[in-house]
């Protein structure tokens, strides 16, 4: 069942990974998870209507390789990886509030 429910979305899933890679202001960000106990890597890119999501088991750069293709401006954290890519950057108030009070 997994498999098959795999195969039936992958044409929907490339469909919102391309409307999103051409989206004028998508939002990124990740979050540690424990899969089978090791850490992995949940990668969001998402605008108001659309979501994409990636487990992976880096958290680099090659990661998100979404965004390789993207020329919007990307809303995310400082995070160092997004800084690297070819686009313009907004920061995300949350994350600004949380370095100014210093929450990590």
């Amino acid at each position: 069942m997994v498999q098959e429910a795999a195969t039936r979305l992958s044409a929907p899933v490339a469909a919102i990974a391309q409307a999103l890679a051409a989206s004028a202001l998508p939002h990124a960000d990740e979050r540690g998870m424990r899969v089978a106990w090791a850490l992995q890597w949940l990668h969001v890119l998402c605008t108001a209507t659309l979501t994409f999501y990636a487990v992976r088991a880096k958290r680099g750069r090659a990661a998100i390789g979404l965004l390789a293709r993207f020329r919007g401006i990307l809303v995310h954290d400082h995070w160092s990886a997004y800084l690297t890519y070819t686009c313009q950057h907004a920061f995300g108030n949350g994350h600004r509030l949380r370095e100014l009070f210093g929450h990590r």
